[in-house]
């Protein structure tokens, strides 16, 4: 028999598995970002065993002419993202077709439920590791790029997931070696930036277990440097050096031009440097209006679990007995050094702050730990009846929540951006009866529209 409590998730759950599968459904090719297109071209361009290297006659006269998300180098158009999570998307859409493209990420991301289930399982009750994963799915930024899975951060943060979970295995099974292998591999390359902040956790879920002389642990180990030989091996192909990315590449100056680059990269560990009034700018603009409900939670759980110390100088022990909180901060921390310090005009309205902003994209791997949070407050604070009816009437609460902000909040919601999908479709079909493939189209922000099929800017 089906309890009340497990219903009541279920329910929950199929109205955030129908929320974010909103644009996907429509079953469309062009997307809402530059980087979704950019992303789905070169993944479009590896299935075809073509390189996302394209040739471009004018890039040495006009520089400035490509898609956003692309950069000129040399005689050829580059994209700017890291080509991990291209070269993990490419053989589906061999099997497949491009028609998958929108499908995989949200796949990808929705099967991050079992390793976090799993994770939170290890240490709570049944009911509490669901409403774990329910609140975690809940969270705004989660439903936003379900729906909008072609950018990497989707990867990243599935990835991450299992990497954790299978580290675990390793360490308390001994079996497993080869899946951490993948997952870990995976992680490296679709965001090697991140790194900051993973390989913590992964020296704290593997410990010393993928350090044994063991042929499993061996075959593991061969799996991962292959995966990261692959990924070098195609920046060799694209960007014309192993260890060069385009993220570190600027467009052709005129008059010198070379075969790869003539500029030399750029290479800087924060992104954007560190801008204090620019990382307290976004906490309060992005935080308050959009995850007030993961930090209420948050915040609850740890003053619960200060409270559980009993008066303990606990801090003394803090590496030793409460790692657990290290790494969390430690994450926090380095996701907004990374990325607090930047403004991003991702809105053409200037200062816009909306759902689809970059800042809470790169702020995905944070929702695991709501997840975390609210299994710890049900499982300490919900021991009787009327606690727990509390707790389930606060985690709808939290998917109503959700589900509001991803759907009517501003005008990058997911009902917006479908029909604005819609429409560039029409667009495109209307285009491609007046304007042969390869023509320049030149407006403002076209290339969300044209891109693909003409050279649009």
């Amino acid at each position: 028999r089906i309890s009340r409590e497990a219903l009541f998730l279920g329910v929950l759950g199929i109205l955030l598995l129908g929320v974010s599968a909103w644009i996907p459904s429509l079953d469309g090719r062009r997307y809402a970002s530059p980087d979704e297109t950019a992303v789905a071209i070169a993944t479009e361009r590896m299935a075809s065993f073509a390189s996302p290297r394209i040739l471009e006659p004018l890039a040495s006269a006009y520089p400035w002419m490509h898609p956003r998300s692309w950069v000129s180098q040399g005689s050829a158009l580059v994209p700017v993202g890291f080509l991990g999570w291209p070269l993990l998307l490419a053989p589906f859409v061999v099997v497949a077709g491009s028609r998958v493209l929108p499908w995989l990420g949200w796949l990808f991301l929705l099967s991050s439920a079992y390793p976090l289930f799993r994770l939170l399982r290890r240490r709570f009750s049944f009911s509490a590791s669901w409403v774990g994963v329910v609140t975690m799915f809940a969270s705004p930024m989660v439903i936003l790029y379900a729906n909008r899975g072609l950018f990497p951060n989707v990867g990243l943060l599935a990835s991450a997931l299992w990497s954790i979970w299978a580290l675990e295995r390793v360490k308390e099974t001994g079996r497993g070696a080869w899946l951490a292998a993948l997952f870990c591999g995976l992680a490296c390359i679709i965001r090697p930036i991140e790194l900051v902040w993973l390989v913590p956790w992964w020296i704290w879920a593997g410990g010393r277990a993928c350090m044994q002389k063991d042929r499993r642990i061996c075959v593991a180990w061969a799996l991962f440097f292959t995966i990261l030989a692959v990924f070098f091996l195609a920046n060799a192909f694209v960007y014309g050096h192993w260890w060069q990315i385009g993220y570190w590449l600027r467009d052709n100056t005129l008059g010198r031009v070379s075969a790869t680059s003539h500029v030399q990269p750029s290479i800087h560990f924060f992104p954007f440097g560190i801008h204090p009034r620019n990382i307290l700018w976004n906490i309060r603009s992005f935080f308050v209006p959009f995850l007030w409900p993961s930090v209420s939670v948050v915040v609850a759980a740890l003053f619960v679990y200060a409270r559980a110390q009993r008066g303990r100088f606990w801090y003394r022990e803090l590496f030793a007995q409460h790692a657990f909180i290290v790494l969390s901060a430690w994450t926090i921390l380095a996701l907004l050094l990374l990325y607090g310090s930047g403004l991003y005009q991702d809105h053409v309205q200037v200062g816009a702050v909306t759902l689809a902003n970059s800042f809470l994209r790169y702020l995905l791997p944070l929702a695991p730990l709501t997840g975390l949070a609210a299994a710890y407050l049900f499982e300490r604070c919900a021991f009787s009846p009327t606690r727990r009816l509390i707790a389930f009437v606060a985690v709808g609460c939290v998917v109503l929540f959700g589900m509001y902000a991803t759907c009517f909040k501003d005008d990058e919601s997911v009902l917006t951006t479908r029909k604005e999908l819609a429409r560039y479709e029409q667009v495109l079909q209307q285009a491609r009866h007046v304007l042969p493939d390869g023509s320049i189209i030149l407006s403002e922000r076209s290339d969300k529209i044209f891109a693909g099929f003409y050279r649009a800017v």
